[in-house]
């Protein structure tokens, strides 16, 4: 082992990351399909409580509390699809 030998795995590093990501993907499949399908709602249930305004603080959490859901969703997809779970 020597530091050539060092750069040559580092320089390899995001070919060993394109092929994790090519073997997760079919196996996280379901996991794609089901954040899409919740982030779907979560956009169409914002486009509907968007028409009114929270009738109460407790209304205006909640809707806070949906909008990290979907941050959280939106931030964690790729990671999970990249082996970093």
């Amino acid at each position: 082992m020597n530091a050539e030998d060092g750069r040559r795995a580092y320089a390899e590093l995001s070919e060993y990351a394109a092929l994790r990501v090519k073997e997760l993907s079919p196996m996280l499949e379901p996991l794609t399909a089901v954040t899409d399908r919740y982030g779907e709602l979560i956009c169409q249930v914002t486009l509907i409580l968007g028409k009114t305004p929270p009738a109460s603080g407790c209304d205006a959490a909640i809707r806070d509390l949906m909008a990290d859901v979907f941050d959280f969703l939106m931030e964690a997809r790729p990671l999970v699809t990249k082996g970093k779970t």
